[in-house]
């Protein structure tokens, strides 16, 4: 029986040392999917090549994600005239 107490101990103190990685692991998936569901026309074909990255390679794959959206998202945004330059 007392080893039983130890074995319970034990898993109350690796609990303690796992839950922030848990926290993070949620936060990261949860804004992956948000940021993944906002980004309809930046994605494309790659969409669901993304939500695969984001759901299954866990905690890097919302990591690199939301890296190579805010790449793609700079880029777009910086591609071409201003419209300010345009003259009517």
């Amino acid at each position: 029986m007392c080893s039983m107490v130890n074995i319970l101990q034990d898993f109350g103190e690796l609990v303690w040392i796992l839950l922030p990685l848990m926290v993070t692991q949620i936060v990261l998936i949860i804004v992956g999917l948000w940021e993944w569901n906002r980004k309809k026309e930046i994605l494309g074909q790659n969409k669901i090549i993304w939500l695969v990255i984001i759901i299954f390679i866990n905690f890097f794959g919302p990591i690199i994600f939301l890296i190579y959206s805010q790449k793609i998202s700079v880029s777009v945004t910086t591609v071409g005239p201003e419209i300010d330059d345009w003259e009517v």
